[in-house]
């Protein structure tokens, strides 16, 4: 007798049946990891609010994206999300890098710097949806050439990747939002770009399926 295939993890997911709204860039846009991870999860209904090359801070660097071309940044356009999701997920910050954006301190209130803008923008979802469940995911590992003073992982400030990655844990941490740490635990790095990156900063199908997998298993760990 053919022994029964295991049960998926949907048939353990809170998530069933409930909705999720994902903020982010275009790596979020693209509309990639969030299929996979519904698949999975058994959410109804996810809402792509990605928008290309745009920032979590109100960028105002050289570099800085043409908002009136791609949009407004993730700590202005998450008050144009539906406030009834049960989810809410940001995932950003490779655009605050590599388009030189202010770090910033943990003190700071405005989008003006990347603390602040996160501090604005997880205040500001959480007063929405209070009920929602907030997570967020740091940026990956990238070898991405195309932005202006980058060098590896390090941008024209002087500022590293896992600058950023470290501001969104501090962050996250005061206002209790549970973080995918996927700057580390992705299984993405320089070394390994190549098999997983299609440019160097998006994922390609196997980077989106690594990272979906990863997603999935620390969503259904939040309650």
């Amino acid at each position: 007798m053919n022994n029964p295939p295991p049960p998926s993890l949907a048939v353990f997911s809170h998530w069933q049946g409930k909705s999720w709204n994902a903020l982010g860039d275009s790596i979020t846009e693209f509309d990639q990891y969030q299929p996979r991870v519904q698949a999975v999860l058994g959410f109804k209904r996810v809402a792509n609010y990605g928008k290309i090359a745009t920032e979590i801070c109100d960028g105002k660097s050289p570099q800085s994206s043409d908002q009136a071309l791609y949009g407004l940044p993730m700590s202005i356009r998450y008050a144009e999300m539906d406030t009834a999701a049960d989810l809410v997920t940001v995932f950003g910050g490779t655009n605050d890098f590599g388009h030189n954006e202010p770090l910033g301190t943990l003190s700071d209130t405005t989008r003006a710097t990347f603390y602040g803008a996160l501090k604005v923008m997880l205040e500001g979802i959480i007063t929405a949806n209070p009920a929602a469940r907030v997570a967020i995911f740091t940026p990956l590992q990238r070898t991405f050439a195309g932005d202006p003073g980058v060098t590896g992982m390090t941008n024209a400030l002087g500022l590293q990747l896992v600058d950023y990655a470290n501001a969104i844990l501090e962050v996250a941490a005061s206002y209790s939002v549970p973080v995918l740490d996927l700057y580390r635990t992705a299984g993405i790095s320089p070394q390994n770009a190549a098999c997983f990156l299609a440019d160097g900063i998006h994922p390609n199908a196997a980077g989106y399926e690594r990272i979906a997998r990863q997603m999935a298993q620390f969503l259904n760990r939040i309650a």
